[in-house]
């Protein structure tokens, strides 16, 4: 027969155990997490340079119609 004691630490430790492993598992979820979301970022920033480079080409054209036009 294991005496209470004993039969709590090992609990314990297996709880703690338990509680390391979800703790693992989250973060290694959260690492997966963070690489998409940068992943997602730099899309997201190629975008905002492609639509950059196309307002600036529009301003010019406007620029050159209003100079045809004045």
């Amino acid at each position: 027969m294991v005496p209470d004691h004993e039969r709590e630490t090992g609990k314990a430790r297996n709880t703690v155990k338990d509680r390391l492993h979800l703790v693992q598992e989250q973060v290694a979820r959260l690492i997966g997490d963070l690489a998409t979301l940068r992943k997602r970022a730099a899309e997201l920033e190629a975008e905002a340079n492609d639509h950059r480079r196309t307002v600036e080409v529009l301003k010019a054209r406007v620029t050159e119609l209003e100079r045809e036009n004045g």
